[in-house]
């Protein structure tokens, strides 16, 4: 007896849209750190920032 292959694939797709979804929405977001203007400016600022460094080792 064969298993749906629907149920299976529904579970995946709504699994990976769980997962993803709010990972892009975090990544859109943070690359508006200025108005209007798409960039990498927040990841800059964090990286320039000597304490990120510093604990970034202890996360």
């Amino acid at each position: 007896m064969k298993r749906s292959t629907f149920w299976g694939l529904f579970w995946v797709t709504l699994a990976a849209l769980y997962l993803f979804v709010p990972l892009w929405g975090a990544f859109d977001f943070s690359l508006r750190a200025e108005r209007d203007v798409i960039g990498v400016a927040a990841y800059t600022r964090a990286f320039a920032d000597d304490d990120f460094w510093r604990t970034f080792i202890f996360s």
